[in-house]
C-alpha cells in the first residue's frame, strides 16, 4: 500500500501546512506566489510533481475523495481544466458534501504562508468546477 503521509509537510518554524509538492516553495516566511521572486516554472514543476503524487495515491485507494478532489487542484493550477473538472466529479461521486467552503471552514492556522497556500488550492478547486 501506497504511504501518502508525504504529501503533507509541516514546517515547525512558520507553523504551515501544505501539500508538499504542490504548495511548499523553498522560501521560509514568503508569500507563496511566484512574484515573490520565484519563477513560475518552479511552480509548473512542483504542480506536475503533485500530479504524479496524486494519481499514485488514487491507484492505491480509489476512495479517497480528498486525494480525488488535491489532483483536481493541482490540473487546475497546470491550466488542464478538463483532466480537472474530471478528477473533481470523480472526488465529488466519492463525497457528495464537499464544498470549498466548509474545506476552507477545517483551516487549522491563521498563519499566512499556510492561508496563502490553501487559497491556490481553493482556487484550483474552484477552476475544477468544485462547488463552492
Amino acid at each position: 500500500m501506497l504511504d501518502i503521509s508525504g504529501i503533507f509537510r509541516s514546517n515547525g518554524e512558520t507553523g504551515s501546512l501544505a501539500f508538499s509538492p504542490l504548495l511548499s516553495r523553498g522560501t521560509e516566511g514568503s508569500n507563496p506566489a511566484p512574484s515573490s521572486g520565484e519563477s513560475h516554472a518552479n511552480w509548473t514543476a512542483q504542480d506536475a510533481e503533485a500530479v504524479m503524487w496524486f494519481r499514485r495515491a488514487i491507484e492505491a485507494n480509489r476512495n479517497f475523495a480528498f486525494t480525488h478532489l488535491s489532483l483536481a487542484a493541482a490540473l487546475a493550477c497546470l491550466g488542464n481544466i478538463d483532466e480537472a473538472r474530471a478528477a473533481g466529479k470523480a472526488g465529488l461521486a466519492l463525497e457528495p458534501s464537499f464544498t470549498i467552503g466548509r474545506f476552507r471552514a477545517g483551516a487549522r492556522s491563521d498563519n499566512l504562508v499556510y492561508i496563502g497556500g490553501r487559497e491556490r488550492i481553493y482556487e484550483g478547486m474552484r477552476r475544477a468546477g468544485v462547488p463552492k
